[in-house]
């Protein structure tokens, strides 16, 4: 999470989320789920930050987009996230989601801890491709937990965190830089 100020209100992140799947399937993917997501952060009061974020990439020659905003509102020793968003590609997927989380942030022996909770609705389909055994329409809830931690070097902040389901499990690093 950032530490934007009155006087550094606009901050840009880079993170790379990857992801692993704890449910035994027939069907086994890349753990990289969307490298390198850069994120743009601006405060607008002392306690609401409107972000945006965005990647695109292409896995053997299929292009895949993913896009989101949202906003946080932050706190002395919590925070909460809602950010609505859209995945698209291969040339068959389209996924919107809306993601909510409440984070704590606690300091112990020294080191800041991250814990908190998620919740993810999403909705998406699969266009053009016939194949009775996969499903037209995918719509689902899940809820996951959070934690992890966050350190500062000379003007970086580099966070990790871990989301935990119990179909998956998902690691994301976090770098970020305050500007003006």
């Amino acid at each position: 999470m950032l530490s934007l100020t009155q006087n550094q209100r606009l901050g840009i992140t880079v993170s790379m989320p990857m992801g692993w799947a704890l449910a035994s399937s027939s069907y086994q993917s890349n753990p990289l789920l969307h490298p390198f997501m850069v994120e743009g952060q601006f405060l607008v009061t002392g306690n609401l930050v409107l972000k945006g974020k965005m990647n695109l990439f292409s896995n053997d020659g299929e292009t895949v987009q993913a896009a989101g905003y949202g906003c946080n509102y932050l706190a002395q020793s919590w925070f909460t996230s809602i950010s609505l968003g859209w995945l698209e590609g291969p040339a068959h997927l389209r996924v919107r989601y809306v993601d909510s989380a409440i984070i704590g942030n606690r300091t112990i022996a020294e080191t800041p801890i991250l814990f908190g909770i998620g919740f993810n609705k999403f909705s998406g389909s699969i266009l053009e491709f016939d194949n009775v055994d996969i499903p037209r329409k995918i719509d689902n809830f899940i809820t996951y937990l959070i934690a992890g931690t966050e350190y500062k070097f000379g003007g970086i902040d580099i966070n990790l965190q871990t989301q935990i389901h119990p179909k998956f499990i998902q690691l994301n690093l976090t770098i970020s830089r305050l500007f003006f």
